[in-house]
């Protein structure tokens, strides 16, 4: 196990789309911290920690089956019915990497347990599955299972972290008799209880994130990484096609040497305004992981404004049909 201190939660792609590896992470090393302590004083951190964990997971599930599975999901959950977002939205920033998952995921806060059972559940309820969906395992049926199989079963899942959101409350908004009394910590936890809510929200992340990964495959590999490599990949196609049609233009001015110079030079400038232009237009992505793939989306978009500009020009010079790129 790591220590905390070794940098791993200062990972430039810690965020949601990493919800459950950096949840389970984080509550291991709580109970490094419960298991090696016997200061009081370390439990209201610790369970806020654990709780603010479950939280954090419930969030990335949310925004991954909006953003990768919305096939299979239920377009009338209740969440979405809140915010307004309907099944056609949700398809047209997915088409635009745009994350309504987002969106949603960080609009929502949980007061306890059940709330997010709830809320998973609904999303996950889908009465009315498409053709498509129909021919998969319900969302709905396959995390079910996988509680039926776990170590513990769901209903004595729910009453531990149900009541780990309680102690939580407590402490934030109850009153702070923890900080007047030094005996408080002592009545209000013990390392058992403690030890027992950080097992069970494991326990839970787990079976919930290992049925999600087997009902909906596109779930598997969707952390910042693979889709910062999947925007580089498509980056790099465009730069390709922007490099094609930039040698085919060469070759047919070659016998000016001012024109061609001249193309070389506008080349070089516009790569720099584009790379400059880029890292602006996200600037208010700044500090945040999704950065990355903002610079890479929007360098690709004026790849692709590119292309169309050299297409209608070569256009020109050969006096013929269009291009097909």
């Amino acid at each position: 196990m790591k220590s905390v201190s070794d940098g791993m939660f200062e990972s430039s792609y810690t965020d949601l789309y990493d919800g459950a590896r950096h949840s389970t992470a984080r509550l291991r090393q709580l109970l490094l911290v419960v298991q090696d302590n016997t200061d009081h004083a370390l439990w209201p951190l610790a369970i806020v920690n654990a709780t603010t964990c479950l939280e954090w997971f419930a969030r990335s599930v949310l925004q991954q089956l909006i953003d990768f599975a919305p096939e299979q999901i239920n377009p009338e959950a209740r969440i979405l019915r809140d915010l307004k977002i309907n099944y056609a939205l949700i398809l047209q920033a997915r088409s635009t990497y745009l994350s309504v998952g987002a969106i949603v995921a960080m609009s929502r806060n949980f007061s306890s347990f059940d709330e997010i059972d709830v809320t998973l559940t609904d999303l996950m309820n889908n009465r009315k599955p498409s053709a498509l969906a129909r021919m998969a395992t319900p969302l709905y049926d396959l995390t079910t299972l996988a509680f039926r199989r776990g170590q513990r079963t769901k209903t004595v899942l729910a009453k531990q972290l149900n009541e780990m959101f309680k102690r939580r409350h407590e402490l934030i908004h109850g009153s702070p008799r923890h900080l007047a009394f030094e005996n408080e910590l002592e009545t209000q936890f013990s390392k058992r209880e403690l030890l027992a809510f950080i097992h069970c929200a494991i326990q839970y992340i787990k079976q919930m994130d290992a049925a999600l990964r087997r009902s909906a495959p596109q779930l598997a590999e969707r952390t910042t990484i693979d889709i910062n490599w999947n925007l580089r990949r498509k980056l790099d196609n465009s730069e390709v096609e922007v490099e094609r049609i930039a040698k085919a233009i060469e070759r047919r001015i070659a016998g000016d040497p001012d024109e061609l110079r001249e193309f070389r030079q506008t080349q070089r400038v516009w790569r720099l305004w584009r790379d400059k232009e880029s890292i602006f237009q996200s600037g208010s992505w700044r500090g945040g992981t999704g950065r990355t793939a903002v610079i890479l989306s929007y360098r690709t978009s004026f790849n692709l404004e590119r292309l169309r500009s050299l297409e209608a020009y070569i256009r020109e010079l050969d006096g013929a049909a269009p291009m097909r790129i």
